[in-house]
């Protein structure tokens, strides 16, 4: 007897692998539209998957985020910050319809958790399946970026778009070192999980994630990757991961340093202009910054200017905890940073998943990873492997 074809299955399924597949496209898919805002083309594949959840299950999806402890921090977390732009708006803010895109963009990537879910439990797809889309993400952001680096260079053009200007370093499809060595340091904590045979093919995954996350020439992306395998070494009990350090070292001390400022490990003006950008961030904290905070994403709105032929890329402070302080004030903050505690032990399951979710909180100090749509999904990915159903 044949299978009764599963129609709802069948377009969940295809939707799931265009949805990674556009991921893997980095920038190309970006569409600009007037006055600087743009989306990308995996966020109306995302908007297509919410208007189901919360359309036909939406009382399902509403229990499904009040049933954890963490997830309820996030939910008291994002009333918070709607109530910050209520506010921004009652006070004539010009500028509260940005943090209100930037609202509900947020609440489209934490949506990737309750319909991951809702695919585990309808069986449409499996935990294995959300793993290995993680892994085919980094390992197609590693590839494509080694054949730019070998290829193309030389991308200071992309700076007449708005993007910073690189110079053989690999930046992938998302145009971005730092970025792209955060997508490639999440895949490698997620080879160890699977058996692969033969052995040969996951050595060779380890040999271009370590490759392409080398020629980042990230610095913040080593000390992530680091960071996340001393927490895995830790929670093994085994010092196994300790030879990806000691790998990840030796590779550090033989890359070629070619005639680029980006590729010199040393350099000081990356780190001097970022802490120059964290004190001016500090220094234009008021009182009403930390009782209530300025607005999502408002104060940096206000910094841009509005007449500009040229689009700007930057729309928050650097730092992750920097920007939730800012935006949302001392309450917000609280709210934020327990949401982090209560989702780490959740993950700690999976040593591999902590090892993860620590590479990319501790990489959120130097870049706002935490808000960064590609690592958005990673994060609420693993919050779905890392849940019992």
């Amino acid at each position: 007897m044949k299978n009764k074809f599963d129609l709802s299955s069948f377009v969940y399924r295809v939707m799931f692998l265009v949805f990674w597949g556009l991921l893997i496209l980095g920038q190309f898919q970006r569409v600009g539209l007037r006055n600087g805002i743009a989306f990308s083309l995996h966020e109306i594949v995302l908007a297509v998957g919410v208007f189901w959840l919360w359309g036909a299950h939406g009382r399902w999806a509403w229990n499904t985020m009040w049933s954890k402890s963490w997830s309820k921090v996030l939910v008291l977390f994002f009333s918070w910050l709607i109530i910050g732009l209520i506010l921004a708006f009652l006070r004539q803010n010009q500028f509260w319809s940005i943090g209100v895109l930037y609202a509900v963009r947020f609440l489209l990537y934490v949506s990737v958790y309750p319909i991951f879910v809702l695919g585990i439990k309808r069986q449409y797809i499996t935990k294995r399946d959300i793993s290995w889309r993680v892994l085919g993400l980094g390992l197609g952001i590693a590839g494509i970026g080694l054949v730019q680096y070998a290829i193309f260079p030389d991308m200071r053009f992309l700076q007449h778009l708005g993007w910073d200007d690189h110079y053989f370093r690999l930046i992938s499809t998302l145009f971005d070192p730092a970025f792209s060595a955060a997508v490639i340091c999440s895949a490698l904590f997620m080879v160890p999980i699977f058996t692969v045979s033969p052995v040969w093919k996951k050595y060779a995954m380890y040999l271009l994630l370590f490759l392409a996350l080398l020629l980042t020439y990230s610095r913040a992306g080593y000390v992530s990757v680091v960071a996340g395998m001393v927490t895995t070494s830790v929670l093994l009990k085994k010092k196994n991961m300790l030879l990806g350090i000691i790998a990840l070292t030796i590779g550090i001390i033989f890359l070629p340093r070619l005639a680029s400022e980006g590729t010199r490990l040393e350099r000081t003006a990356s780190i001097t202009a970022r802490i120059t950008s964290f004190r001016s961030t500090v220094q234009s904290f008021s009182l009403q910054t930390f009782v209530i905070g300025d607005g999502w994403y408002l104060k940096q709105a206000g910094r841009v200017p509005q007449v500009s032929w040229l689009a700007s890329h930057s729309s928050a402070p650097d730092n992750s905890y920097l920007h939730v302080l800012q935006s949302t004030g001392i309450p917000g903050f609280a709210l934020y940073i327990a949401f982090l505690i209560l989702l780490f032990k959740k993950v700690r399951v999976s040593p591999y998943l902590a090892g993860l979710y620590v590479a990319i909180v501790v990489g959120s100090f130097w870049n706002n990873l935490l808000f960064y749509p590609w690592i958005m999904v990673i994060l609420w990915s693993m919050a779905t492997v890392s849940r019992r159903m």
